[in-house]
């Protein structure tokens, strides 16, 4: 399967297509994958321009994001 953009979306797409055995190719045109997940500097100053708080979603084991991560990565978050 070709994806094209390596945004948090896509990316996770990817994860579980190559989880289930599919070969997978992620094609980004920016030179930094992770879409809006990238962190820029202007002027001595960091902007970071994607997800900014996910603790309280991943901490409960109910939600369909943990129910994700938990699958893509065996069980491994903390």
């Amino acid at each position: 399967m070709i994806v094209i953009g390596s945004g948090i979306g896509r990316m996770t797409l990817s994860a579980i297509i190559a989880k289930v055995g599919k070969k997978v190719l992620v094609l980004e045109q920016h030179d930094v994958a992770g879409g809006n997940t990238h962190i820029f500097e202007e002027h001595g100053y960091e902007f970071d321009t994607g997800l900014h708080n996910i603790g309280g979603m991943v901490g409960d084991k109910r939600s369909l994001l943990r129910i994700l991560f938990d699958y893509i990565i065996n069980n491994g978050v903390e």
